[in-house]
């Protein structure tokens, strides 16, 4: 009878943080996009494959 008690209350533990509040990932897509105009958004700032590893990295 113990052991079923100790099991229950974790269960109920763990089951408590599946939360499908704000912060959830749960649904998270991004939004629809154009590609050439990211793109031109890119070259426009000068924005680099170097320059995004830099930012990355720092």
């Amino acid at each position: 009878m113990k052991r079923v008690t100790i099991f229950s209350v974790l269960l109920v533990i763990m089951l408590s943080g599946c939360d499908d509040g704000p912060k959830s990932g749960r649904g998270f897509t991004l939004p629809d996009g154009d590609m050439d105009r990211g793109r031109a958004v890119f070259v426009e700032r000068g924005v680099t494959p170097a320059t995004l590893l830099v930012m990355l990295n720092s």
